[in-house]
């Protein structure tokens, strides 16, 4: 009831407008700064209230007044409490200026830079026109809003002011990460290792290259999905890092795999992504006097880089169609963004959880031992290494040379260091050595 409440209030705040909108001449700008205020039944909901508000007050003032209050059912509709509200926002722009609680609500306050680019692109694409937002696709322009009176007076009680807000969003997310953690029977250390890792959980996001769709849309996919990635703090690679390894390094690729794993997989790896997104998409489009329609239907498929194990699929549909008044193109271009953007909550959800998961039962390396006649020194070896490993199990045995696969939680280089102090241990293996790691895979020298 709190939310709908709040969701009222602040509809009502868009159509009328801010009482202290900008009176200082501070210039013109693409991504004016304004601020917003909120509630709700917990603190990520009033965040989210907040952010709302902003971009609804920027989205009344770039429309005017007139086309505002002509498109107030259409509106209300859009900006709903599950609008992706990341996607209009400047991130490093974003600042906390006031939060707290009082009974069982909470409220905040902040202030942010807006992206009026986006924001009149996605009211072109819902057939929203008005003011500054033109068919033909003109980028908006306001000034900064001025400081009004209640951010200036934020004090006192349970306020915390001057806190960036990204780390705030990313709470909701880590909560689900934090639930597979504690699930587990790992130690307090262990524990402390996947979350450590999942802090620095990082991303590549690419399409498959023998898709049918329009390359351009499908780059236009990925570039919106980093930006989702971007704007929510994770860490990813960049598309043209992608782009640059597929064009130089193809046929190093074939040699190296034989096409046995994907390209996307091969890149992440090579990029040290963590997780990897594979985009796919269907489109269609439409004119209907002189107005251009787009729909896309996408599927994030996300991946563990290290195994290729799957670890989802999000999936998202545009509905109604995306609008353009320029060109089919432009309109499929608008609902590819935005079906990316829509579906990559859940798609960042199910990497993280899957992605938990996976570490908490340790990553998987192979451990490759040359010179090896001596089998019940091996033995006693291993019986050492499971006491500090999630588990450890033979492949093949010679006199030769012996393989194992390890699910060990933590990095390769530790894992190396590992198996230095365990040898140590073990009478006959002191001088081992290492003599080649590659990917996930160590090959040492027993020394026997």
């Amino acid at each position: 009831m709190k939310i709908k409440l709040c969701a009222m209030m602040i509809a009502a705040g868009f159509l009328f407008g801010c009482a202290s909108g900008p009176s200082l001449i501070t210039g013109e700008t693409e991504t004016p700064l304004m601020y917003g205020q909120g509630s709700g039944e917990s603190a990520v909901v009033a965040l989210q209230s907040a952010k709302l508000n902003i971009i609804q007050k920027a989205a009344e003032r770039i429309l005017g007044t007139a086309a505002a209050s002509a498109n107030r059912d259409e509106l209300a509709a859009l900006f709903g409490m599950d609008f992706e509200t990341n996607m209009f926002i400047i991130r490093d722009s974003v600042e906390l200026i006031s939060r707290g609680s009082e009974a069982a609500s909470f409220f905040a306050s902040l202030k942010a830079r807006v992206d009026l680019s986006a924001l009149a692109s996605f009211l072109r694409s819902n057939n929203i026109l008005g003011g500054q937002v033109l068919p033909q696709g003109t980028t908006p322009v306001l000034e900064d809003e001025q400081t009004p009176l209640w951010a200036r007076q934020s004090s006192s009680g349970t306020v915390e002011q001057s806190q960036t807000l990204p780390s705030e969003e990313k709470a909701a997310v880590s909560e689900a990460v934090e639930e597979v953690v504690e699930e587990t029977s790992l130690t307090e250390e262990e524990k402390a290792r996947v979350r450590e890792y999942m802090e620095n959980l990082s991303f590549l996001v690419y399409f498959d290259p023998e898709t049918e769709t329009d390359p351009f849309l499908m780059k236009a996919a990925v570039s919106s999905a980093n930006k989702f990635l971007g704007n929510s703090g994770y860490r990813f690679r960049d598309l043209d890092q992608v782009e640059r390894i597929r064009t130089d390094q193809e046929l190093a690729y074939e040699e190296e795999t034989g096409k046995s794993i994907s390209i996307v997989q091969w890149i992440a790896a090579k990029l040290k992504a963590d997780v990897y997104i594979e985009v796919a998409a269907s489109v269609s489009s439409s004119t209907e006097n002189s107005r251009h329609y787009g729909s896309a239907a996408v599927t994030l498929n996300i991946f563990d880089s290290a195994t290729g194990n799957g670890l989802g699929q999000a999936y998202y549909q545009t509905n109604p169609p995306a609008f353009s008044t320029v060109s089919q193109s432009d309109a499929l271009n608008n609902a590819m963004a935005s079906a990316v953007y829509k579906a990559m909550p859940e798609g960042i959800r199910l990497a993280e959880t899957g992605f938990a998961k996976a570490v908490s039962q340790g990553f998987t390396y192979e451990l490759i031992f040359i010179n090896t006649p001596n089998s019940r020194l091996m033995r006693e070896f291993v019986d050492k290494m499971k006491r500090r490993t999630k588990d450890i199990e033979r492949t093949s045995y010679s006199r030769d040379e012996t393989r194992y696969t390890v699910k060990y939680i933590g990095s390769v280089e530790e894992l190396e260091f590992l198996v230095y102090d365990m040898a140590e241990l073990v009478p006959g293996l002191e001088s081992m050595t290492m003599v080649m790691q590659r990917g996930s895979s160590i090959t040492f020298e027993t020394g026997m």
